[in-house]
Formats: C-alpha cells, sequence, structure tokens
C-alpha cells in the first residue's frame, strides 16, 4: 500500500514539475547578456523561447526546455520529500503519545 502511495506521489511530482517547466514559458525573461532589441524572450531560469516582435516568428530552444522543466522537477520533488519526511515523523510522535496514553 506504501508503495502505491509512493508511485502516486513520484506521478504528481513529475507532472507538476512538467507543467511548471512549459509554464515558464509564460514568464518574460530579459537575459543577462546583450540581447537582440525588439524581441522577447519566454523561460524561466533558462530562456528557451525567443519571440521576434517585428516578424512575429519564434525560436525554441529545446535543450534549454528540458533543463527548464527539470529545474521545476527538482524543486516539487524537494517539496514532496520534505512532505513526506515530516508525515512520518508527525505519525511516529502521535503513535508514541497513544502508546503513552495507553499505558
Amino acid at each position: 500500500m506504501a508503495s502505491k502511495r509512493y508511485a502516486q506521489i513520484t506521478a504528481i511530482v513529475l507532472l507538476v514539475g512538467f507543467f511548471i517547466g512549459f509554464g515558464s514559458g509564460l514568464i518574460e525573461n530579459l537575459p543577462d547578456s546583450v540581447s537582440i532589441p525588439g524581441n522577447k524572450y519566454y523561460g524561466f531560469p533558462l530562456v528557451w523561447r525567443m519571440v521576434e516582435m517585428e516578424s512575429g516568428n519564434y525560436v525554441t530552444y529545446v535543450d534549454k526546455l528540458f533543463l527548464d522543466i527539470a529545474f521545476g522537477w527538482a524543486i516539487i520533488a524537494v517539496v514532496a520529500v520534505a512532505a513526506m519526511i515530516t508525515m512520518k515523523r508527525m505519525n511516529k510522535n502521535k503513535q508514541i503519545i497513544t502508546k503513552r496514553k495507553n499505558k
């Protein structure tokens, strides 16, 4: 039963990380280095989509997109692992308290 729960949590973490990576394409992000005037850059923390405002053309950098997805996954994974550890500790403390009350 516990392995099924961990599989569900892992699936949720992967899915949310995937959507965070793609969702970062909606965030306008000016690069720290020199940029081309008239272009807009999207993606966080890496710029993975560039839109030319005059022509409307856009360029997608797939390698940076996958790095953004991995970054989003890593953040959600750390939060999920921390939540699971906290829940385990809370359950152990609850069991200890109930054992003391029963004595």
